[in-house]
């Protein structure tokens, strides 16, 4: 008895590594306490943030919509799409445009994170880290050829891993505690891009449209347009350094009450309400933002129209950086490529905002009717020249037979 109930175990358990296929043991078998860091990081960037995450749950199969709706959520948190709405996962054919189905099978879901590993290759979001797999590593899945890439990038970065039995189970569901482990496992593969050197510059100005360099870090132009008043960390950023969205939020919420612009402060809510704001800023970010700004506070146009190699015309982001252009302002590099997804210094940024404060309609307005040392001279010599003569007419009035 006591020997067949130890086979009975024995085989459960192989069962269990069979079904594990591609995913490491460890999180298979795992409690929710062994899967701390994938619950922290789905409940950060708001992936079934409402569920209670127990064992019974985590070993269920999750739902076909539920796994595209948290690769979504992740593209998005990588900066490799533009929105939240799978209605744009499903344009770039990254996941079906079919109905959804009650459960996703392990096939299914691995060959949507290959179409989004080679979406974000192709539109040059990530630098491929290999070359594309020309070996099946499945005995029991032939990968289909198309997918080639993706499976390279993913066995590469160690987004999905092997059995020492070689097999899959393609179409065994998926369960919830899988597809926090791939996804947790994607971000971390993709999180963090090495930027190129800058050229120069990487705020240009647009010749013509100035009254004087408006780059570089210079903090005080900033602060006089209120980019402080609600943050703590006044002049002592780092210009070397990456902006925290926390930080770049502030600045341009202090500059818009300041200019009293509601709307626009809504807007900006409406912008950042979905992001974290410990992360660090993107181009992409900066442009989305950057736009705001533009538009709130009438830049001038200067009839320019800048040119991106790495952006989807007629996309969000491309519609952002044409009210840049027009206000004279180009992100990127000197070779037309924006690399929106790179991480943007602080002195980038305030660059930016320096340019956009600068030739403002409403700050120069501002500074047009603020007094400066002559006038207070004149009003000075104005007050006193009339003290002077009330003296006059006082001391005629006072003189005897008057």
């Amino acid at each position: 008895m006591i020997n067949n109930r130890r086979y009975f175990i024995a085989g459960v358990l192989a069962a269990t590594f069979g079904v594990a296929g591609i995913f490491s043991i460890d999180s298979i078998q795992a409690s929710g306490s062994r899967l701390q860091a994938e619950i922290k990081f789905a409940r950060r960037i708001g992936i079934y943030d409402s569920t209670s995450y127990s064992s019974r749950m985590l070993a269920r199969p999750i739902a076909e919509q539920a796994f595209y709706r948290g690769l979504t959520s992740v593209m998005y948190e990588l900066n490799f799409i533009e929105s939240l709405s799978p209605d744009e996962m499903k344009h770039l054919g990254i996941i079906p445009a079919t109905d959804d189905k009650p459960v996703i099978s392990r096939k299914a879901a691995i060959e949507s994170i290959f179409r989004a590993i080679s979406f974000a290759v192709n539109s040059g979001a990530v630098k491929p880290s290999r070359e594309t797999a020309n070996l099946q590593p499945f005995s029991d899945w032939i990968i289909e050829e198309k997918y080639m890439q993706g499976l390279g990038e993913a066995l590469d970065r160690g987004i999905i891993k092997g059995m020492p039995n070689g097999r899959f189970c393609p179409n065994t569901h998926l369960k919830t505690s899988d597809a926090l482990v791939i996804f947790k496992r994607m971000f971390d593969a993709y999180a963090v891009q090495t930027a190129e050197p800058v050229k120069k510059q990487v705020v240009a100005i647009e010749p013509g449209n100035q009254s004087e360099p408006a780059t570089g870090f210079n903090l005080e132009r900033l602060q006089k347009a209120g980019a402080f008043s609600t943050i703590d960390c006044n002049v002592k950023m780092n210009p070397v350094k990456p902006l925290k969205l926390k930080e770049l939020y502030g600045m341009l919420h202090g500059i818009l009450t300041q200019a009293d612009k509601p709307a626009y402060l809504t807007e900006l809510k409406y912008f950042v309400r979905n992001r974290s704001m410990k992360r660090k800023v993107t181009r992409t970010m900066l442009a989305g933002l950057g736009s705001i700004m533009v538009r709130a506070l009438s830049c001038p146009n200067v009839e320019s129209k800048a040119l991106y190699a790495d952006v989807k015309a007629g996309s969000g982001l491309d519609r952002a950086l044409s009210f840049l252009s027009r206000a004279g302002i180009r992100l990127g590099y000197e070779n037309n490529q924006l690399k929106g997804y790179e991480v943007v210094t602080t002195e980038e940024a305030v660059g930016m905002l320096n340019k956009i404060v600068d030739s403002a309609d409403q700050f120069r307005q501002n500074q047009g009717i603020s007094a400066t040392r002559n006038d207070f001279d004149s009003f000075k010599a104005l007050i006193e020249g009339r003290k002077a003569r009330i003296r006059r007419i006082l001391n005629r009035n006072s003189e005897p037979g008057n």
